[in-house]
């Protein structure tokens, strides 16, 4: 078995969901969340070694939301946060409520949003955010921990690696009084054991492409 990876095209934001072969499922990062209208796609497997070219995403973004609702997810084992912008986080609200998420990863922060009178994206999901992040896991470069990359058996759990954030790069963005970028501070992982990953394509005169 290998675990399956699905990038969505989810307009300007991202959202990764891995279906691990625990069986557990993650979620990094969520945008369209709030998105009502949704192409109808398929899927395409794509082996990784082919993984070229343009497959036409941009064209027919998908509601994160409604995706694992499809795929028939009723619970979330981890949602990771690679960093709280909007652009990031948009159906965070709806993820929470709509699916029971055991584990919440968060980098730590200190980011405020004075208003969202310019702001695309819904307040109500910072808002929850901020609920939320109070119980948020915070995990670090070189961390093992109990399913994420260990098991009861001795084993890697999920496989997930952590390269970024590291302890020291989050201290000096405590002690940062201006708010510049977030990215720097983000989740970097990565999974190491063999995986394929699907992509979203729009159906075609009834055939896939």
């Amino acid at each position: 078995m290998m675990s399956i990876i699905h990038f969505l095209n989810v307009k300007n934001g991202d959202c990764t969901i891995i279906e691990h072969t625990s069986g557990n499922i993650s979620v990094i990062d969520i945008c369209n969340g709030n998105d009502e209208f949704d192409e109808k796609v398929v899927l395409k497997e794509v082996v990784l070694s082919e993984a070229k070219g343009n497959f036409g995403q941009k064209a027919y973004p998908k509601n994160p939301i409604s995706y694992l609702h499809d795929m028939g997810k009723e619970a979330i084992f981890r949602f990771i946060l690679t960093h709280p912008d909007m652009d990031h986080m948009d159906g965070f609200k709806r993820l929470f409520t709509e699916f029971k998420v055991i584990n919440f990863w968060d980098i730590e922060n200190n980011k405020k949003i004075e208003n969202f009178r310019e702001c695309v994206y819904k307040e109500e999901d910072w808002t929850y955010y901020q609920l939320k992040r109070k119980n948020a896991l915070h995990f670090y470069n070189g961390d093992k921990a109990l399913y994420f990359n260990s098991d009861e058996s001795g084993g890697n759990g999920d496989y997930l690696q952590i390269f970024c954030p590291t302890k020291d790069l989050i201290k000096k963005r405590m002690k940062m009084a201006t708010i510049t970028t977030l990215h720097t501070y983000s989740f970097i992982m990565n999974l190491e054991e063999k995986y394929y990953f699907l992509v979203t394509q729009k159906k075609k005169s009834g055939i896939s492409f």
